[in-house]
């Protein structure tokens, strides 16, 4: 069973954990989970759109202090394989894939989002707020530019109770593979689940458009591509963007 703080309502289920929650005396894999949450955050400070009661918009949080701060990539990686693993006992479908760094796709359409905060002392992680939305059963979404549920993929209702702990379940799967030293498998099926891995595709760099080939991602989860010129770049989120 897992140590499950439920709310209501809430702005933020990484903000509630951060500023509301002794992170040093919670236990571990400890989860904050609103039923409502009104200000949610993506990558870039990009808005989360989620209907009150019809999706999931939690938090788990966790002390990584086995992994140097340096490897807090790897992180994303196990948990976006979670979700991977957790969305293919629902869905039977080929175009599943992770939108680097961390969005999860179907076909062009988002099912679900991460945002992870990291708190490091010196060269240690010492704590990870994993912020995960993921779309279950809303039917119709508003600003939302692409996004998708289980729902309407599906035509089925979920109980979102158990939708959270069969989640939870896939995520903690994966995370504890770290906790084993198990990094170069996790890597591995990261990039075979990454959307245009070692495939030509059309991106901004810099607010310019270009053409490029992902050919893996680097330690601090930098994206590198080889351009169609043929230069190599290694890039951060801020730095470019897919054109989807």
């Amino acid at each position: 069973m897992y140590n499950i703080i439920k709310l209501e309502k809430v702005d933020s289920t990484n903000k509630y954990a951060l500023e509301s929650i002794d992170l040093s005396s919670i236990q571990d894999f400890s989860v904050v989970w609103a039923l409502e949450q009104f200000a949610g955050k993506g990558q870039s400070s990009a808005s989360w759109e989620s209907e009150a009661g019809k999706n999931l918009t939690f938090s788990i949080i966790v002390r990584p202090e086995f992994l140097p701060a340096t490897d807090q990539f790897k992180i994303t990686q196990a948990v976006s394989l979670g979700i991977v693993n957790y969305l293919k006992t629902r869905l039977s479908v080929d175009n599943l894939k992770i939108k680097w760094p961390n969005d999860i796709y179907i076909g062009k359409k988002k099912i679900c989002g991460i945002l992870i905060h990291n708190r490091i002392k010196g060269s240690a992680l010492m704590v990870s707020v994993i912020g995960i939305g993921i779309n279950i059963n809303q039917d119709t979404f508003g600003g939302a530019p692409n996004p998708v549920s289980l729902k309407q993929l599906t035509g089925k209702d979920y109980v979102l109770e158990n939708e959270l702990d069969f989640l939870l379940q896939n995520v903690e799967k994966k995370y504890r593979l770290l906790e084993t030293g198990q990094t170069k498998e996790l890597y591995s099926r990261y990039l075979q689940h990454l959307l245009n891995y070692q495939q030509e595709a059309e991106y901004l760099y810099l607010e310019k458009k270009i053409r490029a080939t992902i050919t893996g991602v680097n330690e601090f989860g930098h994206l590198q591509l080889q351009c169609a010129s043929g230069e190599e770049l290694e890039c951060s989120i801020k730095e470019i963007r897919l054109v989807v």
